[in-house]
């Protein structure tokens, strides 16, 4: 997920938030805000709500119980996430201009301050030149091993990446103190970054049940689906990918019809309106259902999607035979798959 693409609040339970516990408080002040509603949401079946903070000329308040250190995601202008490190009882300063999202001051604790510290390290590299933040995340993660800021590194950087490189995401994982390495949030990266050095093709895709914009609940065994071969496209409207979405049309509109094949968006956007006029924005006349918990959903999760846009293709029985297709492969790629299921079909009707 490119940073310079996402812009909202987003709070993440990741590290054992808890509805029954102290409150800590944010106050905010981001100059020239485009939109003035903010989202704050958990992740986990503790805290799993989505709260909705209207900020006025761009200032905002919000208070959010927790019980211990808390990871959070600052969710502004449909762009923009940012992370927040809250603890109970503390009072969180966020300031900073929507022109410059990737660098806002936030106050509060020594861990914000590191990374706010590291943010401002990185702001002369240029986007392209992903090597040289990785070197400079590497730096901080050696030398802040029982930081917080250091797990967020190592999923925004090593993690959220086309391809893994597992063998070297564990080694910075192992190297975290045992105060990282016993809580939720290193579980999850641990077991995603297992998941990847391993191979993928031939699982089933988790079970799913998700709205499409006139609230039917549509799933994997949908009658529009079955028999078929399955690309899956996960997308959102932020992630800024409209290259992606227009080859899509085309392949929609080469294979519209074809009985053996059918395409499925599955949108990560937290806000249910900019999903549906990204619909409508972007004509997308395939199936689209929204998954509301974003990156952090189970379906997410459990599929691997660590980056948008990212495509699954399934085959008739509901297995992943490819995943993350580049958008120019696809058409010749799924040509290949349903051609042997043409054949397949035809040769057992001819028994």
């Amino acid at each position: 997920m490119k940073k310079s693409s996402i812009l909202l609040i987003v709070l993440l339970a990741l590290f054992g938030c808890k509805k029954n516990s102290d409150k800590v408080a944010l106050e905010g002040n981001i100059e020239g805000l485009t939109y003035d509603t903010l989202y704050l949401y958990g992740t986990d079946d503790i805290f799993d709500e989505i709260d909705t903070i209207v900020a006025k000329n761009g200032k905002f308040t919000h208070t959010a119980k927790v019980d211990t250190s808390c990871i959070a995601l600052l969710y502004i202008n449909k762009q923009r996430e940012y992370p927040i490190f809250l603890d109970k009882g503390t009072q969180i300063t966020i300031e900073g201009n929507a022109a410059n999202l990737s660098s806002l001051e936030v106050k509060g604790n020594a861990t914000n301050e590191e990374l706010t510290n590291f943010q401002h390290s990185i702001q002369g590299i240029k986007p392209e030149a992903k090597e040289s933040v990785r070197k400079k995340a590497k730096e901080f993660i050696s030398t802040h091993p029982s930081s917080f800021v250091s797990l967020y590194l190592i999923e925004q950087y090593f993690v959220r990446e086309k391809s893994v490189n597992a063998e070297e995401t564990r080694k910075l994982l192992e190297s975290l103190a045992g105060n990282l390495q016993d809580n939720s949030y290193y579980e999850r990266i641990n077991e995603y970054v297992t998941a990847e050095s391993t191979d993928q093709d031939g699982r089933f895709l988790p079970y799913f049940s998700l709205p499409n914009p006139k609230g039917e609940k549509i799933s994997r065994t949908s009658s529009a689906f079955s028999n078929k071969y399955l690309l899956i496209n996960f997308w959102a409207s932020w992630d800024g990918r409209t290259d992606n979405q227009k080859k899509l049309r085309q392949l929609y509109r080469e294979f519209k019809g074809n009985k053996n094949f059918a395409m499925l968006g599955i949108s990560l956007d937290i806000d249910k309106q900019a999903w549906k006029e990204a619909i409508k924005r972007d004509s997308l006349g395939w199936e689209q259902v929204y998954d509301r918990m974003g990156l952090n959903s189970e379906l997410a999760k459990q599929s691997g999607i660590n980056d948008l846009p990212m495509n699954l293709l399934l085959n008739s029985e509901g297995k992943i035979v490819a995943r993350n297709i580049p958008t120019d492969s696809l058409s010749s790629k799924i040509k290949s798959f349903i051609g042997a299921l043409t054949t397949q079909k035809t040769d057992k009707s001819k028994k």
